[in-house]
């Protein structure tokens, strides 16, 4: 009896896993998962305070940490960029004249110094890249974090 329950749970456990298990070729997918993050203020800057995370579904985490570093990790959970760690900023803008800049009380401590391109856009995606497009789509400031 114990025997036939043991042998009747593995054959569950079994069966749960090979329908959970993934080829080489397929993935898990979840409508809700972006694999890009395009910001582009509009009437306002975009503002965003410490704590405030995007993970692309190809698992790259872009974040404005508590501790106030701006960081970019890749899938390994690697820190593949960041604004230099002596500076810590406490809000990360998104600006209708096309400039990206972390903050600190106000002051600017880092930015892409892409301003003068209104309707630029700073994005995230899914390669791993930051890339400031302008409303034309030309390259004007990346991470060159692609791949990592």
């Amino acid at each position: 009896m114990k025997f036939n329950n043991i042998l009747r749970a593995s054959v569950v456990l079994l069966s749960l896993l090979s329908s959970t298990m993934l080829t080489s070729h397929q993935s898990l997918s979840n409508p809700n998962c972006k694999n890009e993050f395009k910001l582009t203020p509009r009437k306002e800057d975009l503002e965003f305070s410490r704590g405030k995370v995007w993970r692309t579904c190809s698992g790259y985490r872009f974040a404005l940490q508590n501790d106030g570093n701006l960081i970019l990790y890749n899938r390994s959970d690697l820190a593949i960029w960041s604004v230099s760690s002596y500076k810590k900023g406490d809000v990360f803008s998104v600006q209708r004249d096309g400039n990206s800049v972390l903050y600190r009380r106000g002051s600017p401590l880092w930015s892409t110094g892409t301003d003068g391109n209104r309707g630029a856009s700073f994005v995230i995606q899914g390669d791993g890249n930051l890339v400031v497009y302008s409303r034309r789509g030309a390259v004007l400031w990346s991470s060159n974090t692609a791949g990592k």
